[in-house]
């Protein structure tokens, strides 16, 4: 019998993979890059699964541009909060120093590689 953790880890591979599919299939790659993307602890098990060279560009690609979009609702949240602005602080804004760090670490839980 597996234990908890094993199951946990071939499940999260499942899905891993079928996600790496659904990346796969050209119709829904526009769908990626606008969205918040993976963190780096998934991504690193996405590009170990992708066979395709340019697809793993593009995922490095999307990860970057990913990142600077956090970075510049971060630099807007930094810019109102100093201007004594705080109700013009956007949901993203407010969000986003959360989401790097889920950016880089995952979340709490999350199967090392």
């Amino acid at each position: 019998m597996k234990t908890l953790c094993a199951h946990v880890r071939t499940c999260e591979s499942t899905h891993v993979r079928a996600f790496v599919g659904w990346l796969s299939n050209s119709g829904v790659w526009p769908q990626y890059p606008e969205s918040r993307g993976l963190c780096l602890p998934h991504l690193l098990r996405c590009q170990a699964m992708v066979q395709e060279e340019s697809l793993r560009e593009r995922l490095n690609e999307a990860q970057a541009a990913q990142i600077e979009r956090l970075r510049r609702e971060m630099r807007g949240l930094d810019r109102k909060l100093a201007a004594g602005q705080r109700w013009e602080v956007a949901h993203d804004e407010w969000a986003a120093w959360e989401r790097a760090t889920e950016k880089f670490v995952g979340r709490r839980g999350l199967i090392p590689p």
